[in-house]
């Protein structure tokens, strides 16, 4: 079924045939899909793709949230020996043009909701149209060249200018053939997007290990505590900022501690010591996982010890180094070489050759550090760090200092330029419910806990941290804010 995964794909559909394999929640009322399901409605649009005639290696668009028919069209691309074009549908018009623009992309599916982000001088095609392009007719799948691209994915552009990862579909097998396990029977609840190698890694993966997976269009905390409650959920995937939201939600009966829940992976941003205390205590039958993954070198880059170690994964780590993938630290910051690699970037190959050291190594600009067993830890971007008055401030150590004081759910750190220092620390905070925690005593219990440097000049109290559309805190849109209330202050 899933081809440029697996080398025996139809396997899966024959073992499954009948078994669940997704319970989507897009349409608001849940509907189920057999592997059968999907693996006949992708070889329909296969069809239909076919029959247009483009040529290999065409790159066709999803613009869309999360739903059983963007899965079917993803692998339907990729089945028809085509390129899919991921693209952040949370963009504006003008960023997505760029994209489509930069992608050569000829063809784009969109969710109705979206169309007005569509180019009207590309085709196009709603995706509540499918049928319309979908054939029942036989066809000769294109041959198999490993060396295409599996897919096209552009990074969240920190830069303002998203980058064009491309993957090679050898790359991404590689990657994937390394991750399946048999969860057969178990359910798992995703509402990472799909366009974010972590919700698109999550969907190929958990397929292959025969799971049955839950899928929302989009996350909302009140929904997804519901959905694990009536659905005995297994397995959660999330971004850190999701999980608190989750345990910072009035909905969340103080009580519940989900006991259906065997395993939960917390992956794509550090997780704060203190989350993963909370989440601990709020799943005490869980196990709790921090995976490592980047859009340019692959999901789950670290794994379990080596059979026969008897080391068991460390609180807090990311895992151990996987068989086949090289690794090294260069001032803390980890540089990495993988057979599921990037190929390039789209159309600035130069801007990849600066990535790489001389031998090879991926810069993930992301701190590390070892233990004395070769267990990494994630410390967070080195980029985030800033300098006031000559000391070295990186906005995780000054968060997770905050999340210990009493009546805070969770915490984000900016720098803001001063002409004295050069750059200061500010805060931004959401309390816990009923919480009433003040300003001050945030600053009195970081300048009691912490340097006198790191303690913030102000701390602003929210509701909820803003997102990106990967379900990070979006410090960009946090910074302009603090700029606003600095303005108003003056």
């Amino acid at each position: 079924m899933i081809e440029d995964i697996t080398n025996n794909p139809d396997q899966i559909v024959k073992s499954n045939y009948q078994n669940i394999a997704l319970i989507d929640f897009n349409s608001g009322s849940p509907k189920s899909y057999t592997y059968y399901d999907i693996d006949q409605k992708i070889n329909q649009v296969t069809a239909g793709l076919l029959k247009k005639n483009f040529e290999p290696q065409t790159r066709i668009a999803i613009i869309a949230n999360n739903s059983f028919d963007y899965i079917v069209i993803y692998f339907a691309i990729r089945r028809s020996g085509l390129v899919p074009v991921l693209i952040n549908h949370k963009l504006s018009a003008e960023q997505i043009s760029k994209i489509i623009d930069h992608s050569d992309t000829e063809f784009v599916f969109y969710d109705d909701v979206f169309i007005d982000k569509v180019p009207t001088s590309t085709q196009s095609l709603s995706i509540s149209q499918l049928p319309i392009i979908m054939s029942s007719e036989p066809f000769v799948k294109p041959f198999d060249d490993q060396d295409r691209p599996a897919f096209f994915l552009y990074t969240s552009g920190s830069t303002g200018e998203p980058k064009g990862v491309v993957v090679k579909t050898n790359s991404r097998r590689w990657i994937m053939q390394r991750q399946i396990k048999n969860y057969k029977g178990c359910k798992i609840l995703i509402s990472t997007p799909l366009y974010h190698m972590n919700g698109l890694s999550n969907i190929e993966r958990n397929l292959l290990s025969q799971t049955t997976i839950l899928l929302v269009p989009n996350f909302d905390a009140e929904q997804y505590i519901k959905i694990i409650q009536e659905y005995d959920i297994n397995f959660l995937v999330l971004v850190p900022p999701m999980m608190a939201m989750i345990l910072a939600h009035k909905s969340l009966s103080p009580n519940y501690r989900f006991h259906s829940i065997n395993e939960i992976v917390l992956a794509s941003a550090p997780t704060s010591p203190e989350l993963y205390k909370q989440t601990k205590k709020r799943f005490p039958n869980s196990r709790i996982l921090l995976r490592y993954g980047l859009t340019e070198v692959g999901p789950g880059l670290f794994g379990k010890a080596p059979p026969g170690s008897n080391l068991k994964t460390p609180p807090m780590s990311v895992g151990y180094p996987r068989k086949g993938i090289e690794y090294k630290l260069i001032d803390d910051v980890l540089h990495i070489k993988s057979p599921s690699m990037l190929t390039t970037y789209h159309k600035n190959h130069d801007l990849y050759q600066k990535t790489l050291t001389e031998d090879g190594f991926f810069n993930t600009k992301d701190k590390f550090y070892v233990d004395e067993n070769g267990f990494y830890f994630f410390m967070g971007r080195a980029d985030d760090m800033f300098v006031s008055g000559g000391e070295n401030i990186f906005p995780g150590e000054v968060e997770e200092i905050i999340e210990k004081c009493p009546g805070i759910a969770s915490a984000a750190v900016v720098g803001l330029p001063d002409e004295i220092k050069g750059t200061k620390p500010y805060a931004f905070v959401v309390r816990k419910e009923y919480s009433e925690v003040t300003e001050r005593e945030v600053q009195e219990f970081v300048m009691k806990n912490a340097p006198a440097y790191q303690y913030p000049r102000r701390v602003w109290f929210i509701n909820q941290m803003p997102l990106t559309g990967t379900n990070k805190i979006n410090k960009l849109e946090l910074e302009s804010l603090a700029n606003y209330y600095m303005g108003e202050t003056i």
